[in-house]
C-alpha cells in the first residue's frame, strides 16, 4: 500500500492556523467528545496536522498517532511536542500493534478516504487493536446532509466512499457491540 492508493492529498487534514475559527471548532468538537474516553492509551488514525492528537494527549497516558504521509509525521512531531505523544508513519489498514493495545481509537474524517476494497481491513484493524472494554470514535461527513435538495452534488475527488448514517451503521454494526 502506498500513499498513492488513497484518495487524499499529502497535506491532508486541516491546519488550524489557516482555517476559520468556526471550521476549526467543528473539527475540534469530535476531539472534545472523545476526550472523555482518553485516560489510557489512545490511537489516532489519520492525524493530518496533529492538533487533535496533541489535544487528546492532554488527558491520555499515551497517544500514538499515525498518518500515511511522511511530511505530516515530521511536521507534527516538530509542532506538537509532548512526552506522551508519538507521531508515526503507518498504513491505516495494517496496524502494527498487539491485539487490544488501545483503550481509545479515534479516526476523524478518514474513513471516506479509504478505498472501498480495504474498508473491512480498516475497520477490523481498529477493532483488533482496541481493548474489549475500549471505545472507538469515528466521524465522516454525512452524505445525506451534504446532498442539498435541488442542487447538484459532486463527491470530493479525494474521497473513495461517502457514507449516509445508515451506510456507516451498516458497516459497523456486525463488528461492534454498540454503534
Amino acid at each position: 500500500m502506498s500513499a498513492n492508493d488513497f484518495k487524499i492529498s499529502e497535506h491532508g487534514g486541516i491546519d488550524p492556523e489557516k482555517e476559520s475559527p468556526r471550521f476549526v471548532a467543528k473539527h475540534l468538537s469530535a476531539y472534545h467528545f472523545a476526550q472523555q474516553f482518553s485516560r489510557g492509551k489512545v490511537l489516532e488514525i489519520g492525524f493530518g496536522d496533529g492538533y487533535g492528537s496533541s489535544f487528546l494527549a492532554e488527558s491520555a497516558r499515551e497517544v500514538k498517532a499515525i498518518d500515511l504521509f511522511d511530511r505530516n509525521v515530521s511536521a507534527a512531531a516538530i509542532k506538537y511536542l509532548r512526552p506522551n505523544l508519538e507521531f508515526l508513519k503507518m498504513d491505516a489498514t495494517d496496524l502494527q500493534w498487539p491485539d487490544h493495545y488501545f483503550d481509545l481509537t479515534v479516526s476523524f474524517q478518514v474513513i471516506e478516504h479509504i478505498p472501498q476494497a480495504l474498508l473491512t481491513s480498516f475497520i477490523m484493524g481498529i477493532k483488533r487493536v482496541t481493548s474489549s472494554g475500549g471505545v472507538v470514535c469515528l466521524s465522516t461527513l454525512n452524505l445525506r446532509k451534504n446532498q442539498k435538495p435541488g442542487k447538484p452534488y459532486s463527491k470530493s475527488p479525494h474521497h473513495d466512499k461517502e457514507f449516509t448514517a445508515r451506510d456507516l451503521k451498516g458497516l459497523l454494526e456486525p463488528l461492534f457491540r454498540q454503534v
